[in-house]
Formats: structure tokens, C-alpha cells, sequence
């Protein structure tokens, strides 16, 4: 269903590794933020 677009990219990234990271190392780490960019003056991010 969504556009393939770099802020969705964004959203899922952060989504998946905000359990899988944690999970990982023990639940040692939070995730704060995911930043993609797609040029050096354009990028999407998220976070909680």
C-alpha cells in the first residue's frame, strides 16, 4: 500500500529496528531517530 517514498522508508526503518536493535544487544540502546538521505541537501527522518 504506501508510495515508496524516502519518509516512509523512514518510518518502517525506525519501526523495525526500534525492536530488533534493543533486542539484539541485550536492550542496552534506544533508538531515537532514522535519517535517510537522498542527496547532500535532501533527506527525510524519523523518530519518537
Amino acid at each position: 500500500g504506501r508510495d515508496p517514498t524516502t519518509e516512509v522508508l523512514a518510518e518502517v526503518l525506525f519501526q523495525a529496528l526500534s525492536v530488533s536493535l534493543p533486542a539484539r544487544v541485550g536492550g542496552r540502546v534506544r533508538l531515537c531517530r532514522v535519517r535517510i538521505w537522498e542527496t547532500p541537501s535532501a533527506w527525510a527522518e524519523y523518530g519518537e
